[in-house]
């Protein structure tokens, strides 16, 4: 943002507080300014299609991470472009003294990782995934990697760590190789199964989003739930007037 940008996110921010009746300006204020300004500035999706696939793409996330343990708990859910490119957006509220994390906490963020690429896949079809999941890979593959050399996370591998400029014979990378792949096979076979199981929660997940285009943490699982939630659209209308 330029400072001008900075200006109007601050005074979009004092606005909504003061039409809520507040006397100070908080955090929930804040996000709903920041949505008002990609409201403004959004690019506007190519197709449905596009926005259809983006949509159960996010829900992918939030559906396998809501079944998923030691997940953290997911703040907003959009499909409104970013500037930088990306479709849409899951955002977490920041965890606060987490200082480790265990093997089991780990897979269940790698399974919500890959979740959006699953969800495309029994949307589409494998032959029809798009690019828009490669950035849910790297960081996938990055965890996988760090969880099979750095933290000893694998039992094939046992409790050897590699560092980048450590010495190993080719026999060794392949195995530590063949083990990150294996983990991310894996990953992303629950990731499938779930939304499969839960297919009817994330078509309505999907659907919500199409609607209202943002959804918090509790309207998220109002829909998941299966509880109708006529507030979102309600909210949407008065925050984005047409």
């Amino acid at each position: 943002m330029t400072g001008a940008d900075l200006a109007n996110f601050v005074n979009q921010a004092a606005l909504r507080a003061a039409v809520d009746g507040a006397t100070e300006v908080d955090v929930s204020h804040f996000d709903t300014a920041l949505d008002r300004i990609r409201m403004a500035n959004r690019v506007k999706l190519h197709s449905h299609e596009e926005k259809l696939l983006t949509a159960h793409h996010e829900a992918g996330h939030v559906l396998v991470g809501f079944y998923s343990k030691g997940i953290q708990k997911v703040h907003k859910l959009t499909i409104l472009p970013r500037s930088y490119g990306s479709l849409g957006h899951t955002s977490f509220y920041t965890e606060k003294d987490v200082t480790s994390l265990n093997r089991e906490q780990l897979l269940g963020r790698l399974d919500m990782l890959l979740g959006g690429r699953a969800a495309e896949e029994l949307l589409v079809g494998s032959g029809k995934v798009t690019t828009g999941a490669s950035a849910d890979c790297d960081r996938a593959s990055l965890l996988a990697k760090s969880m099979v050399s750095k933290w000893a996370m694998s039992e094939k591998v046992g409790l050897r760590t590699l560092k980048e400029d450590d010495a190993l014979s080719k026999e060794h990378r392949k195995e530590m190789d063949e083990e990150i792949k294996k983990m991310l096979q894996e990953s992303y076979e629950r990731a499938k199964k779930t939304l499969t199981v839960h297919y009817k929660k994330q078509k309505a997940l999907a659907d919500a989003l199409l609607e209202n285009e943002t959804l918090t943490y509790e309207e998220m699982v109002q829909v998941i739930n299966g509880k109708k939630n006529s507030t979102c659209t309600q909210k949407h209308q008065l925050l984005f007037p047409a």
